[in-house]
């Protein structure tokens, strides 16, 4: 077994997998877009060109982080996320109810 040690100014930048679902007048079925990053932050570069109304609900495997919708000026709203709304998806289901 062979240890890594990092320099004291070294960061570990590690990545773990993100998705996002979008739905909405302007989207004829759910879309799943995946993604990986640092952070569930990097969420908003990846929906930044999405149109005005989208809904978009971000999810981390099987928990979801957010919820919010697309308004006026790149103004996103966050919706809240609750034991009562949450969307259970299996595995590999892309299928989502709002």
């Amino acid at each position: 077994m062979s240890l890594v040690t990092l320099a004291p100014d070294t960061e570990e930048h590690i990545v773990r997998p993100f998705h996002l679902i979008l739905s909405g007048a302007s989207v004829p079925e759910p879309r799943r877009v995946d993604f990986v990053a640092e952070s569930p932050d990097h969420a908003s570069q990846v929906a930044r060109n999405e149109e005005e109304g989208i809904h978009v609900e971000l999810w981390e495997g099987a928990t979801l982080l957010a919820r919010m919708t697309k308004g006026e000026a790149d103004v996103w709203q966050l919706l809240p996320v609750r034991p009562g709304n949450v969307v259970t998806m299996a595995a590999g289901d892309s299928s989502m109810s709002i």
